[in-house]
Order: structure tokens, then sequence, then C-alpha cells
């Protein structure tokens, strides 16, 4: 991938364990109220956190290399409503990520309170995570953000034998 960005590489992770942790967080509160699971079960809920908020601030730092390069391209509004989108999942993933250690760490009423927060800061994730993906894709294929990594192809900017310059 030389001289191609790691941002849209690095914004699939926390993209995709967006949608995962609340199943989970569903899934684990169910089987912990009916006795299917351990309490330690909820430890599976504190790694989805652990790892979305990593792949989350991956994301952001990955975002912030390319946000000059993008900005020339598609304006500073553009990008700064993404950015400030990514910084959202980030923030909400790390209070969703403290949330499910108190869940896992507190006992009795204390800890299933704190596993309900975790359920509703991972729906918040959750939906900040489709309006920064939404952003960012609107950035790609409506105003050409990712044009700005496109080489002019060998041969004076014709491609397959075409008059035609590639855009």
């Amino acid at each position: 991938m030389e001289g191609l960005p790691w941002h849209p590489v690095a914004v699939h992770l926390p993209l995709g364990l967006a949608g995962v942790w609340p199943l989970a967080c569903v899934a684990v509160l169910l089987a912990l109220r009916v006795g299917w699971l351990p309490a330690r079960a909820w430890w599976g809920v504190v790694a989805l956190a652990a790892l979305l908020a990593g792949g989350a601030l991956v994301a952001v730092e990955t975002g912030e290399s390319d946000h000059d390069r993008v900005e020339e391209r598609v304006g500073h509004d553009l990008v700064e409503a993404h950015e400030e989108a990514g910084e959202r999942v980030l923030w909400l993933a790390a209070a969703g990520l403290v949330a499910s250690l108190a869940g896992a760490g507190l006992r009795a009423r204390a800890g299933a309170t704190a596993r309900w927060l975790t359920l509703a800061l991972s729906l918040a994730v959750l939906a900040a995570a489709l309006q920064a993906g939404h952003l960012g894709g609107r950035l790609v294929y409506v105003h050409g953000a990712a044009s700005v990594w496109m080489e002019p192809p060998a041969g004076g900017g014709h491609e397959h034998g075409t008059s035609e310059p590639r855009h």
C-alpha cells in the first residue's frame, strides 16, 4: 500500500465492532440475567470495548495524518464534520470502556447499573460510528476525496487507448 492512506483501512475495525458491541452487550446481559453465563462472561464485553476504543484511536490518528491533503480537495467544513464525528466515536467508546470495566469490577446493583450504562453507550457509539462512516463515505464518493491519492497514468493522462483523461 505504498503511497496510499491508512485511514480507510483503519476505520473498518471500529465500524465493525460498533455494530457487534451492542449485540454482545444484549446477549451477555440476557445470559447473565437467566443464569446461562457466569459474571466473568462480562469480560468479553470489556474486551470488545477495548478493541473498539483502540481501533477508534487508530482511526482518528490515521485520519489526522490525511487531514490537510484531503482538506485541499474537499474543503475545511466537510473534513471537519467527519473529523468531529470520528472523535465523538472515540470519546464515546472510551466512556463505554470505562463503564464496561465498572460493570466487570463492581458487584450487585452498582455493577448492574454500569452494565446497562455500557449498553446505552454502545448504542451511542453505533450511532456516532454510522454518522462518521456516512460522512467519510460522502467525502470519498460524493466529493472525490480519494482523488488526492490518484496518480496520472503513464502515457500522458490517457488510459486504455482512449482520448479521455483519467479523473
